[in-house]
């Protein structure tokens, strides 16, 4: 334990470096009206810039669906032919993908391809794991459960794997 707490810890982006993502990632109509980032969601985009990872713990409500799609844009933009997923609970995927993309999209510069698993046949679900390249896959963490569940993660090849609310593969979501 003394090991890890002896860890040097990092210091976070400077005030010029959190104003140029604010600027950079804000867009400018959603900047004039007062929209910004959080301060955890700075924090982490910075971190994944600076060094290509991130394992953050940010609270209820404090922005993570927002930073996963910024995570996957900036990806994608770096990566156009590599494929991505977001593994999310299940009863999150209509809200993500009815209200949260096209806030995000609307307000922020997220502009990844999304293909979204939930509710899909599993005829139709392999058909777009195994056809779509360059796209971030929304993959509800009960597809792990099912019977192409082993199968379509090989398919997607995802180079980049995003865990929303990654304490739910332990419950109940992980397995219904």
């Amino acid at each position: 334990m003394e090991r890890i707490k002896g860890l040097p810890r990092c210091q976070g982006p400077t005030p010029g470096e959190a104003l140029l993502l604010q600027e950079e990632w804000v867009r400018p109509k959603a900047y004039a009206e007062g929209f910004r980032l959080l301060e955890g969601q700075v924090y982490g985009l910075w971190s994944w810039l600076r060094y290509g990872g991130l394992m953050g713990a940010l609270g209820v409500g404090q922005g993570k669906t927002l930073l996963a799609l910024m995570i996957a844009t900036d990806f994608h933009r770096k990566n156009p032919g590599a494929n991505s997923m977001i593994l999310l609970p299940p009863d999150l995927v209509r809200q993500l993908w009815v209200q949260d993309i096209p806030w995000a999209k609307e307000h922020f510069a997220v502009d990844v391809p999304i293909v979204s698993l939930g509710k899909k046949r599993p005829t139709l679900r392999r058909a777009l794991c195994s056809g779509v390249k360059g796209s971030c896959f929304l993959y509800p963490y009960s597809l792990l459960s099912t019977s192409d569940g082993q199968e379509l993660p090989r398919l997607i090849d995802a180079d980049l794997v995003i865990a929303d609310e990654a304490h739910c593969l332990t419950g109940a979501s992980a397995r219904a």
